[in-house]
């Protein structure tokens, strides 16, 4: 049986291009991320005694979770990818974490596209949709502020024509802090920047 592969994509603010991976296309601009290992730290918290003493108690930190690999065809809403090298390549599978961790992505939104003639819409076609999906109301309503003038990014996985033959059609939506370099530890949900 073939093996279902998607590509990335990312739309630059002064370029609507397409950048193709192993499996599915994941876009996003070319720059090289780098990944920052932030280690979550320990809450603290008084508690009052009926001594009236105040002591603080340690409470324990979330323990971290290894990425594990997903399916890409797996991928949901409020999914977190922590691999930032995914640039310009197809993929058949992304490292995964909760998003209470640091990562690099997030999946804010689905979208299947519609099956036309059956014909593959070719790059173009792709990013024509895209720029609709991604990037248009969809991010304003996650995020809070228009993609054109937000200081997040997005990027997006799409069908190659090896997965189209095969019957995806889903265009699933990455949000990421568009800085080289940033990382993210919960969601961009409402962020409003």
């Amino acid at each position: 049986m073939a093996s279902k592969l998607r590509i990335t994509g990312a739309l630059a603010a002064f370029a609507a291009s397409a950048l193709l991976m192993s499996g599915c296309t994941f876009g996003g601009d070319d720059e090289e991320r780098q990944d920052r290992s932030d280690t979550p730290q320990a809450e603290t918290q008084d508690t009052n005694t009926d001594s009236g003493s105040d002591t603080t108690e340690e409470t324990p930190e979330e323990e971290f979770q290894e990425p594990e690999d997903a399916d890409v065809f797996s991928l949901a809403v409020g999914d977190c990818i922590t691999d930032a090298d995914m640039y310009g390549t197809e993929v058949s599978s992304v490292p995964t974490v909760p998003c209470s961790q640091p990562h690099t992505f997030e999946v804010f939104y689905e979208e299947e596209l519609p099956d036309g003639d059956g014909e593959f819409p070719g790059e173009d076609g792709i990013q024509d949709a895209v720029m609709d999906i991604c990037y248009g109301q969809s991010f304003t309503d996650f995020v809070g502020v228009a993609w054109d003038s937000s200081e997040l990014d997005a990027l997006y996985l799409a069908p190659t024509q090896g997965s189209w033959d095969q019957g995806d059609r889903l265009i699933s939506c990455l949000v990421y802090e568009e800085q080289e370099g940033n990382v993210t530890t919960g969601t961009l949900e409402g962020a409003n920047r």
